[in-house]
């Protein structure tokens, strides 16, 4: 019995290839049109509120971060449901929704970056009250941000939701 597990565990690491293929049709074609590229204000709130009056300010903003290899599209029904009652900034990562070389090239930080601008254009219009949300890869990123004292130097993050990791009041 230990022998098959070894054979098989041994089998499933030798036909593991560190650098795996990908093709376009894997990622939807050759060409990825993803909406917030071409249209920021209608996925971003720091795009579509630069300037929230008093009240918007203290309004939950929601940053809702995608997972890997996917797109802002995981949050439109959570968007579509939350109208209204809190604004929601779909963050596109670095290196998605453009095309199959950008993604292939990209690395965990390049993913991140989007979410720290959007973040950092917020605090900077003036929201109080940012939260966020992750699903899959999004919510490695957002672990990242917690571990590594991003807000160490920013306002207080008020809530975390994940997929991956529940939810945490800071």
């Amino acid at each position: 019995m230990k022998i098959s597990i070894l054979l098989f565990c041994f089998l499933v690491l030798a036909g593991c290839k560190k650098d795996p293929e990908f093709t376009d049709g894997m990622l939807g074609g050759e060409t990825i049109f993803d909406p917030p590229v071409y249209d920021p204000a209608k996925y971003l709130v720091s795009f579509a509120k630069p300037n929230p009056t008093p009240l918007e300010a203290t309004a939950p903003v929601v940053i809702a971060v995608h997972g890997y290899s996917a797109s802002t599209f995981e949050w439109d029904e959570f968007r579509n449901d939350a109208s209204g009652q809190l604004y929601i900034s779909q963050v596109l990562m670095g290196g998605h929704g453009i095309g199959y070389q950008d993604f292939k090239k990209s690395t965990w930080q390049d993913w991140k970056q989007p979410v720290l601008d959007e973040y950092e254009r917020l605090e900077e219009a003036g929201y109080k009250n940012i939260i966020l949300a992750g699903s899959s890869a999004g919510s490695a990123i957002i672990l990242n941000m917690l571990a590594s004292g991003f807000f160490d130097e920013h306002i207080k993050l008020r809530n975390v939701f994940s997929d991956r990791y529940h939810r945490r009041s800071c």
